[in-house]
């Protein structure tokens, strides 16, 4: 019988949905217990996948303090047309599914489904030059992580657009002080509402990841988001927390959010993502983080004071990495002395 067994799985079984009959046949072939028949598997296994299990292999690695170390079990088989359509959001998830660019979970080490536990790392900016796993891989390794780790790959190509105008000259615009004094180049990105769009998206991509979630229902994960992955993670625990079963553990154990591009000023829906978490939601920012100071609060005409910049409310966990980040992307390279942190 058809399955969902794992995360990619899930992000593969959207993009079947997403097909008519017809191609579903013919290019897609069918999900059955974890394996593939037909064009389904590159989907599942993208280079880019495959690239990234070869060269990470299986992490050797565990967070300090103990604070990703839990117990649960990995999600055994289900059905795919239960899951896919027994629930009463998955016609939504299909709509937001269309809107969020490049939507897929790519394991970065080997997934053990014996294994307890898993990792969410999710993307912000990206460099032209990043495979967007091997900064993760790298820095994952570093900090000795032991866990299945998951990249959540959304909006690539809108993310390297977005990294490339706000970490070059814009923001020296944007530091004087002046939306109008912008580039040419970096005034038609806000004149298209790239960043808007991108905000936007994000909050969807947080409900599929939410959705994702909830349909691997025995399995127990932790998240980790930079930037507008951080949004995304925000938004993940909004929605989980919202569709809770009351006394139910929550799914996610620990979440921890680097330079985040959401608003800090809600104190409910500050609570409401922490309630999503058994653990810790631990908010890591930096003052010196030019990009949320000028390009966030410009671009949003100072409406929204970023959580990457200053305290989230309690019972968030916040943490002061000022002294170690000294802009938007150093959030990565310092990873290991940031967990070490927590």
């Amino acid at each position: 019988m058809d399955t969902i067994k794992n995360l990619a799985d899930y992000s593969a079984a959207l993009k079947l949905q997403q097909q008519s009959p017809l191609k579903r046949r013919r290019r897609w072939g069918v999900l059955a217990g974890g394996a593939v028949i037909g064009g389904l598997g590159a989907a599942l296994m993208a280079p880019t996948a495959a690239a990234a299990v070869a060269a990470g292999g299986a992490a050797k690695i565990g967070f300090g303090a103990g604070l990703f170390k839990t117990a649960g079990v990995i999600l055994g088989s289900k059905s795919l047309t239960a899951a896919m359509g027994g629930y009463k959001g998955m016609s939504l998830a299909h709509s937001y599914f269309r809107d969020v660019q490049n939507f897929d979970f790519i394991p970065l080490t080997e997934i053990d489904e014996s294994q307890p536990h898993q990792l969410i790392v999710i993307n912000g900016f990206l460099s032209e030059d990043d495979r967007e796993y091997a900064d993760w891989r790298d820095a994952l390794q570093a900090s000795n992580v032991t866990q299945p780790t998951w990249l959540l790959s959304w909006e690539s190509k809108r993310l390297r657009e977005l990294s490339g105008t706000f970490t070059g000259l814009g923001v020296q615009s944007l530091m004087r002080g002046s939306i109008r004094s912008l580039p040419i180049g970096l005034a038609s990105h806000v004149a298209d509402n790239a960043w808007h769009g991108a905000q936007m998206n994000a909050r969807k991509a947080g409900l599929l990841l939410a959705e994702a979630i909830r349909q691997t229902p025995d399995t127990r994960y932790s998240i980790i988001g930079h930037s507008l992955g951080a949004r995304v993670a925000f938004y993940a625990l909004q929605s989980l927390a919202g569709t809770a079963e009351p006394g139910a553990v929550p799914r996610v154990e620990n979440t921890i959010l680097l330079g985040a591009a959401q608003g800090r000023r809600n104190h409910l829906k500050w609570q409401k993502a922490a309630a999503a978490c058994s653990g810790q939601l631990i908010n890591c920012y930096s003052d010196r983080d030019t990009v949320l100071r000028w390009m966030y609060q410009g671009i949003n005409a100072g409406m929204s004071r970023p959580a990457g910049l200053g305290t989230a409310p309690s019972p968030v966990v916040n943490l002061d990495c000022s002294d170690l980040v000294a802009a938007h992307t150093d959030w990565k390279r310092h990873l290991p002395e940031v967990l070490k942190r927590c």
